[in-house]
């Protein structure tokens, strides 16, 4: 399945779960990207994305999940706490155009890990996922991060071995998850 109709994916990126809530971006979530894409271990762990100013912020809203969003259906989305509203990372699917399927992708603020909120998250979106029909999932990790890898075995991710993704040429280990039910 190469695309998701609207109606499904509104039902794959706004879902809950006992104790998260994950969204779609909006601008007013521009703050929190801010200021977690600029975390040390987000850029260490996953990208430094150049978003320096509010403004950076809501440009890449606008240009990336927002518009990935209105395009595709789904998109990397807000992952909060469901009781309290607070954000605590993201969420959701990429399409990536050196990627033949969507990249689930996600990220925790670290004041957040440990408490299982990632596998929790991302299982649920994979059975959203397998319920919209998805065959299979890719998942790009940084090979150091061993804590983002034993998540994705866990929810049955396989490696598929390492690419160099554009424009930089940066290393990832390249998984993919099947749904063979």
């Amino acid at each position: 399945m190469n695309a998701i109709s609207s109606d499904t994916a509104i039902d794959i990126m706004n879902f809950e779960t006992e104790r998260l809530r994950v969204r779609p971006f909006s601008l007013d979530d521009a703050e929190f990207v801010l200021k977690h894409f600029n975390e040390p271990d987000f850029i260490s762990g996953i990208a430094d994305k150049g978003l320096r100013t509010l403004d950076d912020a809501l440009d890449y809203l606008r240009q990336g999940p927002m518009q990935m969003y209105l395009n595709k259906g789904f998109s990397l989305g807000l992952l909060g706490c469901r009781q309290t509203g607070a954000c605590l990372g993201t969420c959701g699917l990429i399409q990536r155009d050196y990627l033949p399927e969507p990249d689930v992708g996600y990220s925790l603020t670290r004041e957040h890990w440990g408490k299982g909120y990632i596998h929790e998250a991302v299982q649920m979106l994979l059975q959203r996922s397998h319920a919209a029909g998805w065959k299979t999932l890719a998942a790009i990790v940084n090979p150091d991060n061993r804590k983002s890898r034993a998540v994705l075995e866990r929810l049955g991710f396989a490696e598929e071995g390492e690419i160099h993704i554009p424009p930089d040429n940066i290393r990832v280990l390249h998984m993919r998850w099947k749904n063979y039910a």
